[in-house]
């Protein structure tokens, strides 16, 4: 019970481990650990089928993502993190997509404004704090947290190499930006907001590109990435947060999908079409063809 009395919300979260934009929920709901409870179903998986592309030969290919079938109810998409709320999930008649949140920011702020008091809020009370971070988590999303796709899934040394650039160069503005924030090393305020749990999922997993890119793929220590490395360490410093991480072994495995340029999922035919993996189509780069 809340300290009002009411009811703790409660949430079906559909996730899967390995997913750097559910980790950005999973953040989200741990941050309000106690405030509000959820129920994990592990929604995506790998599944062997025919071959589509003989071009493509590695230990991988023809692995695709499987989609569990209650997910697909509810969010025809397949796309996690997908919220539902417990009277749309347990009912046996009615619509399966109401009460349904999907996007990972849009999930980040959706269980921000469930939970009321209490805990630390994700988002600011001022609405152009609140404007403002939505920006910049945007530009996160699709400036930093699309080109690591692009680092594993191209094959091009060169086009590996331009995408890690990037990333460095969207780090280096990210530092800056924690620079601005005189009370923490997060992006505002005392605690990890919007920005800070767009970023931390995928902040999280830049070292893969040393394993399977090689040590000039590593994140430099830099100056002008002092306060990036200050704020990982703040983020890993959270117990909330070192709980959402996934098995490092096993992640390094699953993503040697992505890394040799095998995987087949929404996000991995995008970048190998060469688009930008925030660009993908649901239609067109959908795995069940």
């Amino acid at each position: 019970m809340s300290a009002r009395g009411a009811a703790v919300p409660h949430l079906h979260y559909f996730s899967a481990w390995f997913c750097p934009f559910a980790h950005r929920a999973t953040l989200a709901l741990e941050h309000h650990h106690g405030h509000l409870t959820y129920d994990w179903e592990e929604a995506l998986g790998w599944e062997k089928r025919r071959a589509t592309d003989a071009s493509v030969e590695t230990a991988h290919e023809n692995w695709y993502h499987y989609k569990s079938p209650t997910l697909l109810k509810h969010n025809p998409l397949g796309m996690v993190p997908t919220l539902v709320s417990p009277e749309t999930y347990n009912a046996k008649r009615g619509d399966a997509t109401k009460n349904v949140v999907t996007e990972s920011l849009v999930c980040v702020q959706f269980i921000d404004e469930i939970v009321r008091g209490g805990t630390t809020p994700i988002m600011s009370s001022c609405p152009y704090e609140r404007a403002r971070a939505r920006v910049d988590a945007d530009w996160v999303n699709k400036q930093i947290c699309s080109k690591y796709y692009h680092v594993l899934v191209r094959q091009n040394p060169a086009e590996q190499r331009e995408a890690f650039e990037a990333i460095i160069e969207g780090l280096e503005r990210f530092a800056s930006w924690c620079d601005e924030n005189k009370k923490s090393p997060f992006y505002s305020g005392e605690a990890p907001g919007l920005v800070d749990y767009a970023l931390f999922p995928w902040a999280w997993r830049l070292p893969v590109f040393e394993h399977y890119r090689g040590a000039d793929y590593a994140i430099p220590k830099t100056a002008a990435l002092a306060s990036y490395h200050a704020w990982l360490d703040a983020m890993l410093a959270r117990e909330q947060v070192r709980k959402t991480l996934p098995d490092w072994a096993a992640y390094l495995e699953h993503i040697g999908r992505y890394a040799d340029g095998s995987a087949r999922s929404k996000v991995a035919n995008a970048v190998r079409s060469g688009r930008a993996a925030h660009e993908y189509d649901d239609e067109l780069d959908d795995t069940k063809k």
